[in-house]
């Protein structure tokens, strides 16, 4: 295992990646089916939320594995 993540930890952090992309398809999904424009806007905030959530923990998973690639 060459991440320095145990295999634990590298299925919760999949299965959190794969929750926040759900979680930012739905909240796109409602925003789309809203006709009140405060709701619309609210859906999508909350889908940017869940958009960033999944950056930032994409974004940790990459830098890891870089640092290990320079590191050997």
């Amino acid at each position: 295992m060459n991440s320095g993540f145990s295999e634990q930890e590298l299925t919760n952090l999949q299965r959190q990646l794969d929750e926040e992309l759900l979680l930012t398809r739905k909240f796109r999904q409602y925003s789309d089916l809203c006709t009140d424009p405060e709701l619309r806007s609210l859906c999508l905030q909350i889908a940017h939320l869940h958009q960033g959530h999944f950056n930032v923990l994409l974004q940790n998973l990459t830098i890891k594995k870089e640092e290990e690639l320079e590191n050997g």
